[in-house]
C-alpha cells in the first residue's frame, strides 16, 4: 500500500507510513443464505423457516457489515457482522430476502455478485402452511 497522505491509502505497493488501521483488500466477501440450515428450495415450504445469512472474507481483511430486508421493496438495514445472522420466516406466501455484505478494506469491498446494478442479491423463499382440504359430496 502506497500513503498518499490523506488519510488513504492505494493498494498494491508497498506502505511505509500507512496508517494501522488501513486495511488493504481486494477480494470481496460472499454472503450465502441458509434455510433451515441447508441450502435454500426453489420449491413450498409448508412450516415456517429459520433464515441465516453468513459472510465470508477468506483471507481478507474480515466481513464488516451485511446488509438484509425481508420484501421486495424493502429497505435494507445495515447490521455490524459478528457471526452469522438469523431469523425466522413466517409470512406465507412468495417471500424475498435481499442481501450484501461489505468487508473491513479502506475501502470497503461488496461481494462481486452485487455490482450496484444488481444489488442486493435475491432469495425467493414460498411458503404454505396451510393443508389442503377435501370434501366428500
Amino acid at each position: 500500500m502506497e500513503y498518499r497522505g490523506d488519510g488513504e491509502c492505494n493498494c498494491g505497493e508497498t506502505c511505509t507510513s500507512c496508517p494501522a488501521d488501513c486495511l488493504c483488500d481486494t477480494n470481496p466477501p460472499t454472503t450465502t443464505i441458509k434455510c433451515d440450515n441447508t441450502t435454500c428450495s426453489s420449491g413450498w415450504y409448508n412450516a415456517d423457516i429459520s433464515i441465516t445469512l453468513s459472510c465470508s472474507d477468506g483471507t481478507g481483511s474480515g466481513c464488516d457489515k451485511i446488509y438484509y430486508c425481508q420484501g421486495q421493496t424493502c429497505d435494507l438495514v445495515e447490521y455490524l457482522y459478528t457471526g452469522p445472522v438469523s431469523f425466522n420466516l413466517i409470512t406465507e406466501g412468495t417471500n424475498y430476502v435481499r442481501f450484501y455484505s461489505k468487508d473491513k478494506a479502506v475501502p470497503a469491498n461488496t461481494e462481486t455478485s452485487c455490482s450496484p446494478a444488481f444489488c442486493p442479491r435475491s432469495q425467493i423463499i414460498k411458503l404454505d402452511k396451510t393443508p389442503p382440504t377435501t370434501e366428500i359430496k
